[in-house]
């Protein structure tokens, strides 16, 4: 919620897209959380297809993609990354900002999956000198990026995340 608001206070016509692909309420969820002046200026995507849902991802008027590591994101990649090729600019392409963590007992190789997105910004946290910190996929040098010790996505916070919407295209 913290985060919502800053992205909505950075930007006074931004609006923010959720996806509520399962139907459960989200909109009225993070309406009530962000209060009427916030609450306003959310687009909650709900019952609709697959396609729909990336035709809105797609609109020119994105500014910003963020969310866990998943098949919409990847699907963002692409569509994002398809545009840049078709177009031979990145003029006008959204941040995409992807979040990742431990999956269970997992440990997948976030570099296979992201490494040659080069249009994304992948996260992931450790805890360094007792403090935990976030960290980017693409800062770390080729032979370190397959075996990366990180942390739950339950380790990630509003006050985190910040820097990483500080500054993005407005």
């Amino acid at each position: 919620i913290k985060l919502m608001k800053k992205v909505l206070d950075s930007d006074d016509n931004g609006r923010i897209l959720v996806y509520d692909e399962q139907e459960i309420g989200k909109g009225k969820f993070y309406r009530g959380c962000l209060g009427k002046t916030h609450g306003n200026r959310l687009i909650c995507s709900s019952g609709n297809t697959l396609r729909e849902d990336l035709a809105l991802m797609a609109l020119p008027q994105t500014k910003v993609i963020f969310g866990p590591c998943s098949g919409l994101l990847h699907c963002a990649s692409a569509i994002w990354n398809s545009e840049n090729v078709i177009s031979k600019s990145n003029h006008g392409t959204p941040e995409i900002l992807v979040y990742t963590g431990l999956y269970g007992k997992q440990n997948y190789n976030i570099n296979v999956w992201w490494g040659g997105a080069g249009n994304v910004e992948v996260l992931y946290v450790v805890e360094k000198e007792g403090k935990i910190r976030i960290r980017t996929l693409h800062e770390l040098p080729d032979e370190r990026r397959n075996i990366i010790p990180r942390l739950g996505c339950e380790h990630y916070n509003a006050e985190l995340l910040f820097p990483y919407f500080d500054g993005l295209r407005s």
